[in-house]
């Protein structure tokens, strides 16, 4: 063992005295101080080299020495360096050994805190701070060496933190402050930074918390960034943002913009893309799976406390810059056993004043081509009904309510939309209902339904046209077509709805035609019946049935008033043609009267008449009924017949026949005919029977006897006969012996030459004109 050598300098054993200090100070010399050095023996052996231990002396009262190692001035220039080092291992390959580790520690305390530790450079004047580097040596063989920073731990309190601070500047940028993981061949290293699991037990329950937190700013407070590694030759690095795992609840994700007079936004952009034929990343938000709920995802803008607007949420999908934009799809999840979700998008309720939100669903516009179409449907239904699609407005307290309008697209250089409303088919049932129904009202008209045409303003076009066609039955035997029914709204207290069926006017020429028809028939069956009837009546009158034209204007350019034809149908060979039946009404009751037929001839300076026409010879008329004629001459007998009486009255009734009036071998009474006592006397009848007051005409004497008759003119012809016997003579009648106008005299002869008549005779007389 070789020889050792100890200085040690004297103790004191005086109270309140100090023991001698050891000092090794260099000589001082013009070129270069001298140095000093303290070096451990070697050793030959396996054994360690010799140690250099520096231990300042103990204090059993008081604080322990101080041990201070301290590079020398440099008071022109720079200081010197101080350099604490293990040397490097020796020998080679698996037979070398390792570099010598390297403690800086404070010691252990029993009461009270332990020795702090500190690394740091000296301030600078006109230079820039010291470095500090903290790094461990390459290997190349295995795991590269570990930096490892702890705070210490404690027992009662809160552990111990670590800071690592950039340096503040008063004329520049604060000092930046890099984490960056080794570069690897296969991969970078890994940057973690992780908040301390909290023990179980003990009454601790929240882990370490980790927070980013950049510096304030007197006009711009500093960024957070948080960037994953580059690549160039595959993808980027990711970047993941992951909350903790819980037994109960797995922790949240905030990212939070800060408050301030203007709130701090929160920006998350994808990477562009820099090479041709790739594509930017994608952005995507997914909530979490869970056994009683997924996990909702909700964006929700931010409140205003003051007049302004509320934040907005705008959901914008990318530019095409020369191919398609991108696409916005919102859609509910599916329930694999069970309902998808539902999709509600709706403005929230105004407040106390304001109206609600509106909502625009609306394509963009287009500057070449189609402008993008909108859909909205619900899907197939299969063992269940189609879903319902219901767009309604709101009610309203004051005001008219809210309109619904559905317009098709106008278009500069073709035919506008077309705007279609169709029921859903069905291959198992009738079709879905296609109805348009006017708003109720209990305190007005109900809502008015309208289905208008649209109009144009160009030449020699027509007006858009209104069409409501029954579907099509296209199956077989016994399918009918779909019916098309109009229904004015029934009146409880007042009368129902009217249907007005009107054309169009022509505010230059004629006005639209109105063409009411069923279709031809088919190659079996009938063509369809045409029925205008009013509805039965339980009180009152029914309702009346009006067809005619219109009238002429009274211009320069007049024309005649419109034609109403009414015509049936002809048979074809061998079958009858169709009947025309006009039927007034009938009485229900035997006191009342059955409605009258009136067949009503316009009025002008000459009459309108009845005419009856021929179709199959050329429309030629043979019978005309009118104010004074009723004339059939171009057919062949005309019967005028009737089971009870028939009555022909008139100021003067002709009855004329070219080759005679039959009577048809009938009973012919109730000629005009009255009575009188007279031998000269009035009675203006076509006939009468007269009773003479002569009542003794003697025997040979004859008497004349005028009748005044207004019916009689000198071309009448007057017939008399006797009508009773003078009772004791016997009396003959010479007939008429005078016609006159307004008279006639007839003449009465007793023949009995010895008796004379006993009474009054009575004669007859008819007058023929």
């Amino acid at each position: 063992v070789g020889g050792g050598i100890t200085l040690e300098t004297g103790a004191t054993g005086g109270s309140g005295t100090a023991a001698g200090d050891f000092t090794v100070t260099g000589g001082t010399g013009q070129t270069g101080g001298a140095d000093v050095s303290i070096t451990a023996g070697t050793t030959t052996a396996t054994n360690a080299g010799g140690a250099v231990s520096l231990i300042a002396g103990v204090g059993t009262a008081h604080t322990g020495g101080a041990v201070t190692i301290e590079a020398g001035v440099g008071t022109a220039t720079t200081s010197g360096a101080l350099t604490i080092a293990t040397k490097n291992g020796g020998g080679s390959g698996a037979t070398g050994g390792a570099s010598g580790k390297m403690i800086f520690s404070s010691g252990t305390t029993a009461n009270g805190n332990s020795g702090a530790l500190y690394v740091g450079t000296g301030a600078a004047t006109g230079g820039k701070g010291g470095l500090i580097d903290v790094g461990v040596g390459s290997a190349d063989t295995g795991t590269g060496g570990t930096v490892t920073v702890n705070a210490g731990s404690s027992s009662a309190d809160a552990g111990g933190a670590v800071g690592v601070n950039g340096g503040a500047s008063t004329s520049g940028a604060g000092g930046a402050i890099t984490l960056t993981s080794g570069v690897g061949s296969t991969a970078g290293g890994l940057v973690s930074l992780t908040g301390a699991d909290s023990p179980v037990g003990g009454g601790i329950t929240s882990g370490g918390a980790l927070t980013l937190t950049a510096g304030q700013g007197a006009t711009t407070a500093g960024a957070v960034g948080i960037t994953a590694g580059a690549s160039t030759t595959a993808a980027g690095g990711t970047v993941t943002l992951t909350s903790g795992v819980g037994s109960t609840t797995a922790g949240g994700i905030a990212l939070t913009g800060a408050d301030s007079p203007v709130g701090g936004g929160i920006t998350l952009t994808t990477g562009a893309t820099g090479g041709s034929g790739t594509a930017a990343g994608d952005f995507t938000v997914t909530g979490g799976t869970g056994q009683t709920g997924g996990a909702d995802v909700s964006i929700t803008a931010g409140t205003t406390t003051t007049t302004n607007a509320g934040g907005a949420i705008t959901l914008t999908a990318g530019v095409g810059a020369a191919h398609t934009g991108g696409s916005v799809t919102i859609e509910a999840g599916a329930g694999t056993a069970t309902s998808s979700g539902s999709i509600t998008i709706a403005t929230k309720n105004a407040g106390t004043k304001g109206g609600s939100g509106k909502l625009v669903f609306s394509s963009g516009t287009s500057s070449s081509g189609n402008s993008g179409a909108l859909y909205i449907g619900t899907g197939a239904a299969t063992g269940g009904k189609g879903g319902l699609i219901s767009i309604g407005v709101g009610s309203a307290t004051v005001g008219s309510g809210g309109t619904v309008s559905v317009t098709a697209g106008s278009s500069s250089a073709d035919a506008g939309g077309v705007a279609s409303l169709t029921g859903g088919a069905s291959s198992s049932g009738a079709g879905g209902v296609a109805s348009v129904t006017g708003g109720d009202s209990s305190t007005a008209a109900g809502g008015a339904s309208s289905l208008t045409g649209g109009a144009t303003s160009a030449n020699n076009v027509a007006g858009g046209q209104v069409s409501i066609t029954g579907g099509a039955s296209t199956g077989g035997t016994g399918t009918q077509g779909g019916a098309v029914s109009m229904t004015g709204g029934a009146g409880a207290g007042a009368t129902g709805g009217a249907i007005t069926i009107e054309s169009g006017a022509g505010t230059a020429t004629s006005s639209g035609p109105i063409t009411i028809k069923s279709k031809d028939a088919g190659s079996a069956g009938a063509s369809g019946k045409l029925e205008f009837k009013s509805g039965t009546s339980s009180v009152g009158n029914t309702g009346a049935i009006l067809i005619g034209s219109g009238d002429a204007g009274s211009g320069g350019s007049a024309g005649n008033g419109g034609a109403v034809t009414i015509s049936v149908g002809g048979g074809t060979a061998g079958t009858t043609g169709g009947h025309l039946t006009l039927s007034a009404g009938g009485a229900n009751t035997g006191s009342g009267a059955g409605g009258n037929l009136y067949l009503k001839p316009g009025n002008g300076q000459t009459r309108g008449a009845v005419y009856f026409k021929d179709d199959v010879a050329s429309d030629t008329t043979y019978g005309t009924i009118s104010a004074a004629t009723f004339d059939f001459t171009a057919t062949g007998s005309v019967s005028i017949v009737s089971s009870g009486t028939a009555a022909l009255s008139g100021t003067v009734v002709t009855l004329t026949g070219s080759t005679g009036i039959s009577m048809g071998a009938s009973h012919v009474y109730n000629f005009e005919s009255g009575t009188g006592t007279f031998d000269d006397g009035t009675l203006n009848k076509m006939s009468g029977v007269v009773t003479t007051s002569t009542n003794n005409l003697a025997a040979g004497t004859e008497v004349a006897v005028t009748v005044t008759n207004s019916r009689v003119s000198t071309t009448s012809q007057v017939y008399v006969t006797l009508a009773s016997d003078c009772g004791a003579g016997t009396l003959l009648s010479l007939g008429v012996s005078a016609v006159n106008n307004g008279s006639f005299t007839a003449k009465f002869k007793n023949i009995d030459t010895v008796t004379d008549c006993s009474q009054a005779f009575k004669y007859s007389f008819l007058v023929i004109n």
